[in-house]
C-alpha cells in the first residue's frame, strides 16, 4: 500500500472490476430513488419546501413542486443550487422501508466510488484501452495528467460527466417511524467562515504588491508596513489568516426529552428534506431564511477586523489590541 492508503499500483482488471461495480451502484442508486419518489407522490400527506430562494407548501393529494425530483433523484447538473432543498415532506409509516432502501443506495454508491474518487492516473498499472472501456471514452483518459484523478474520465465513461457525487451519497434523514420521536424540529441556515491561515512571509509579499500600485507612499500602507514590521519583531510569531464567507449550509435541529425530562439536541448538517413518516408533527418552516455568519469556537481567537488596512488579514484578538495600543 502506498503512505496514502490507496494501492501502490491499480491493476486493469481491478479497475475495470470496479468501473462495473460503479455502473450497478448507479443503476440501483436511480432505482431506489425512482420507487421512493413514485411513493412520495402517491401517497404523501403534505410538507413544505424551501430551496433556491423560495418556500413552497403543499397539501395532501396536491401535486409534489417538482424541485423535489430535482433534488433526490437527478444525478447530474451544473447548478448545485438545485440540490439544496430543504423542507419536510409527511408520509405514512409504510414509507420509511422505501425511504431506508434510497439510503442503502445512497451509501453503496459512496463506498463503491471511493477508490475510483481517490485513485490517480499514476497510480494505474496502465492506461485502459479503448476496447476494455469504448473507443469513444478513451479521450476522456488522454486528457488526463499523472497526478489527475480518475473521477472525471470513469463518470464520463459511464455517461454521467456532470455528477454531483457529494450530494449523491449524503444520508437521507428520516424520523416519525422510530423511537423515541423528537419533540421539537427545527430548521437553519448559517454562512460559513473560512479561516486560511497565513505567514508573514505572504503579507510581506501582499505589501509589496501595495506598495508597487502606489505612485507614492500612501498613509494606510505606510501605516501597514509599520504594523508589519511590529508583527515581524514579536515572539513566538503571532498567526495570520485570510477569512471570508463561505456556501451557506441547511442545517435541521433535532431535540428530544430522556426519562428525566432533561433535553437532548442533535444539529445535522442538510441538503435534502426530513422524511417524517408516521404520525405527522406539524414543523413549520422559519420565519426567515436569512443566513447567519456561523464561528466555530476556534473562530472566536481572531479579531472582527483586519490588522492591515490595504491587505485584508486578520490577526488574534490579543495581538491586535496591542498593535493598536502600541500605535496610541
Amino acid at each position: 500500500m502506498a503512505a496514502n492508503g490507496r494501492p501502490a499500483s491499480v491493476s486493469i482488471n481491478s479497475l475495470l472490476a470496479h468501473i462495473k461495480a460503479l455502473k450497478l451502484a448507479l443503476e440501483e442508486w436511480r432505482r431506489a430513488h425512482d420507487v421512493l419518489y413514485a411513493e412520495i407522490a402517491e401517497h404523501h400527506t403534505g410538507g413544505w419546501l424551501h430551496g433556491q430562494q423560495e418556500t413552497n407548501s403543499f397539501e395532501s393529494r396536491m401535486p409534489v413542486p417538482g424541485s423535489l425530483s430535482r433534488a433526490l433523484c437527478s444525478l447530474e447538473s451544473d447548478d448545485e443550487e438545485s440540490f439544496r432543498l430543504i423542507g419536510v415532506v409527511y408520509l405514512p409509516s409504510g414509507a420509511s422501508e422505501y425511504v431506508q432502501a434510497a439510503n442503502a443506495a445512497r451509501l453503496h454508491l459512496d463506498q463503491v466510488s471511493h477508490l475510483l474518487r481517490s485513485t490517480k492516473l499514476s497510480d494505474l498499472e496502465r492506461m485502459p484501452e479503448g476496447q476494455e472501456i469504448g473507443g469513444s471514452s478513451l479521450v476522456y483518459w488522454i486528457r488526463l495528467r499523472p497526478a489527475d484523478t480518475i473521477w472525471k474520465a470513469v463518470t464520463a465513461t459511464l455517461g454521467v460527466p456532470r455528477i454531483q457525487i457529494r450530494y449523491a451519497i449524503r444520508p437521507l434523514l428520516l424520523e416519525g417511524c422510530m423511537t423515541p420521536v423528537p419533540r421539537f424540529v427545527t430548521f437553519a441556515r448559517a454562512t460559513q467562515r473560512i479561516i486560511s491561515v497565513k505567514s508573514l512571509e505572504y503579507a510581506r509579499e501582499q505589501l509589496e504588491h501595495a506598495l508597487e500600485a502606489q505612485d507614492t507612499l500612501a498613509l494606510a500602507v505606510q501605516r501597514d508596513v509599520n504594523r508589519f514590521h511590529y508583527l515581524a519583531g514579536l515572539s513566538p510569531r503571532p498567526r495570520l489568516a485570510y477569512i471570508y464567507r463561505g456556501d451557506s449550509i441547511f442545517y435541521v435541529n433535532f431535540a428530544w426529552l430522556d426519562e428525566h425530562g432533561e433535553k437532548i439536541k442533535k444539529k445535522i448538517k442538510t441538503s435534502l428534506p426530513l422524511f417524517w413518516c408516521g404520525s405527522p408533527q406539524r414543523i413549520q418552516p422559519p420565519r426567515s431564511f436569512e443566513p447567519r455568519i456561523q464561528k466555530r469556537r476556534s473562530d472566536q481567537q481572531y479579531a472582527d477586523s483586519p490588522v492591515f488596512e490595504t491587505v485584508k488579514l486578520y490577526t488574534t484578538r490579543e495581538v491586535h489590541q496591542s498593535i493598536f495600543d502600541s500605535a496610541g
